[in-house]
């Protein structure tokens, strides 16, 4: 695992993300949920109250743990529409018969749901965003991409884009590629984060 992602369960029927749950967050990612699990379904907890909407972020993936062949979304699933609308990845646990959200999962899964949730959530993509686009600057310097790799950081609301260089740069080569690499990051990111900045780290720095 690169970080703890942040995951948004969503379950057909009560209980039945219970599993990949506990599984997640045994590895260290943090779940968050629509509805508490012995609640009603309505309201959810964003209108309740209980907490903020898990989709206002922020949020990495979006798991939905289907139970049998439901060719119509659950009272319980309505979570899924708004992963959507916030351009968060969907992994979906279930059968692809008669799904209603298939045209929108981006990964389904039989049985690891953490390799599939860590392979396809936001920040792994970004970072790989983030890598391409500085990788041709430091072609163009005559430095090896291994040299600079990136990483994020979560402060609330706020994603902090690590630079992270094995070698020592210069002010302007590191300004350089950390605006390269915001930029992409923005472009990327859609809509999930309220706040992005960016860290240069190398060698003889805190």
């Amino acid at each position: 695992m690169n970080q703890p992602l942040d995951i948004l369960i969503v379950e057909s029927h009560p209980g039945a993300g219970a599993e990949a749950t506990d599984a997640l967050t045994a590895v260290g990612h943090r779940v968050h949920r629509c509805f508490s699990p012995d609640a009603e379904t309505f309201p959810c907890v964003g209108i309740a109250g209980e907490h903020a909407c898990p989709a206002d972020g922020p949020l990495d993936v979006a798991l939905v743990v289907r139970r049998g062949v439901t060719p119509e979304p659950t009272a319980i699933e309505q979570g899924v529409t708004c992963a959507i609308r916030a351009g968060v990845p969907i992994v979906e646990h279930g059968s692809d018969a008669a799904d209603p959200f298939a045209s929108w999962v981006t990964a389904r899964v039989a049985d690891d749901v953490v390799e599939a949730c860590e392979k396809v959530g936001i920040s792994q993509i970004l970072i790989e965003v983030a890598e391409d686009a500085i990788g041709l600057l430091l072609d163009d310097a005559g430095i090896a991409r291994t040299a600079v790799h990136c990483r994020f950081g979560r402060d609330g609301e706020r994603l902090v884009l690590h630079l992270i260089s094995d070698v020592r740069l210069d002010q302007h080569q590191q300004n350089v590629l950390g605006v390269r690499a915001l930029e992409a990051v923005k472009r990327g990111a859609q809509v999930p984060y309220r706040e992005l900045d960016v860290q240069f780290h190398q060698p003889g720095t805190v």
